[in-house]
């Protein structure tokens, strides 16, 4: 064993083969997919409920970065902010701890 890996240059070969890549990233894409549809249903839901989001949304905040941004609007299927993280964004940014109550 370790004559051969010498012969190798001490190197290992890597685990994973790359005709494996593309059913791994196929994989990822329907979790990511599932994921998003599963984060619109809840959206869609919660506008039955006009007291539960704002008017705030994710991409008005000049202090989010826009990769951020992308991730909770594209990703995660959010627009606007519930009343707890609108009221709690600027707090919880600076490092304060936020402590919360559901209704």
């Amino acid at each position: 064993s370790e004559a051969s890996s010498s012969a190798r240059g001490g190197r290992r070969r890597p685990l994973r083969r790359s005709s494996s890549s593309s059913s791994t990233t196929t994989t990822t894409q329907e979790k990511l997919e599932a994921r998003r549809q599963e984060a619109q249903r809840r959206h869609a839901e919660a506008l039955k409920d006009p007291t539960l989001l704002t008017k705030v949304a994710f991409t008005d905040r000049a202090d989010m970065s826009p990769a951020t941004k992308r991730a909770i609007s594209d990703v995660l299927g959010l627009q606007r902010m519930t009343e707890i993280q609108s009221k709690t964004y600027a707090a919880a940014l600076d490092g304060q701890n936020v402590l919360g109550r559901a209704k």
